[in-house]
């Protein structure tokens, strides 16, 4: 059998040998080609070619809103939900997270996206959380000509497609409403992208939505980092650590805080294990499952939740908690 190389394979198609795809180089070195193999070559690198022309004759606008409706990003609600990008889409992010959410993963690029995430899943009244919810391209576009200020465009000119950092679903009762966030990274310097957020929160204004802009230091700050500690632990219970689920230890705990108001949440625990005789670490782990189950609220801006005053906490169930 006549081994075909990459000049005899150009010649055949008509093609350069650095014109032809490394993979249709590999696909016919393997057997010589007939005259009607050689055609057929020749018809699929026209093809491949003019699906290249057809790539580059559309724009990155048309791509984004093809492949919104292909995905269906931004659609459905809690475990349905189909978030408008994902993680890698933000090329300067230094740190990307991947949370899982209400059955699904949430797609939270920069530590300031998560910071704010997390301080809606702490509230009470947060029923969903929505990332990157993509606004109507042609809504934006008008809205901005409104306001006249610059719409975002991208690297060939085009508009952008515009997108809210969290639409927050709430509840009290039976109403319910939603809210649209911006998240920025809270700085010294101008606040960036200001006339995006001021296109973003008229176009939720026109549909009805309350819309606010959310500053943080990301995990820099004291609350953030509570509570993302208190999140990994309402996550999987058992990262509480030992002892933490036992009932006579979550008891021992509570009877403590209730009773000794003037100490610091440490020094309880430690009175209350050393009654039962157990390790102090049994009863901190029992104090942080309850606080990531909410039993327990305290004040999230806390520097050390360990060495908080009893008097600072505000004890709300008292029902033993279990990792099944």
């Amino acid at each position: 059998m006549t081994r075909m190389t990459d000049t005899s394979y150009a010649v055949i198609t008509g093609a350069s040998p650095l014109s032809v795809p490394p993979l249709e180089r590999r696909r016919f070195r393997s057997a010589a080609l007939t005259q009607r193999d050689a055609t057929s070559a020749h018809a699929q690198i026209v093809t491949f070619a003019a699906e290249g022309f057809g790539m580059a004759s559309t724009t990155i606008l048309e791509r984004q809103i093809a492949r919104i409706r292909r995905g269906h990003l931004g659609c459905g609600e809690r475990a349905d939900y189909k978030p408008g990008a994902s993680v890698w889409e933000d090329r300067q992010a230094k740190r990307v997270h991947r949370v899982p959410f209400m059955g699904r993963e949430a797609q939270l690029p920069r530590d300031c996206r998560l910071a704010a995430f997390l301080w809606e899943c702490y509230q009470d009244n947060t029923a969903d959380i929505r990332e990157f919810m993509p606004c109507d391209h042609a809504e934006t576009v008008e809205v901005a000509r409104s306001l006249k200020v610059r719409h975002p465009r991208n690297g060939d000119g085009t508009y952008k497609v515009l997108k809210t950092d969290l639409l927050v679903t709430k509840h009290e009762g039976r109403r319910q409403w939603v809210e649209a966030v911006s998240v920025r990274l809270q700085g010294a310097g101008p606040l960036a992208g200001q006339s995006e957020l001021r296109i973003i929160e008229q176009f939720w204004k026109r549909h009805g939505a309350a819309w606010r802009l959310h500053l943080n230091d990301g995990l820099n700050s004291n609350w953030a980092r509570n509570l993302d500690f208190l999140y990994a632990i309402a996550l999987r219970p058992v990262r509480a650590g030992e002892g933490a689920d036992s009932p006579l230890v979550q008891r021992a705990v509570l009877c403590a805080l209730h009773s000794a108001r003037h100490m610091s949440v440490r020094t309880a625990c430690e009175f209350a294990m050393k009654e039962k005789g157990l390790p102090l670490r049994y009863g901190l782990n029992a104090f942080h499952l309850m606080l990531a189950a909410k039993h327990i609220r305290f004040d999230v801006h806390c520097r050390d939740v360990d060495e908080e005053p009893v008097s600072a906490l505000t004890i709300v169930d008292t029902r033993p908690i279990s990792l099944a």
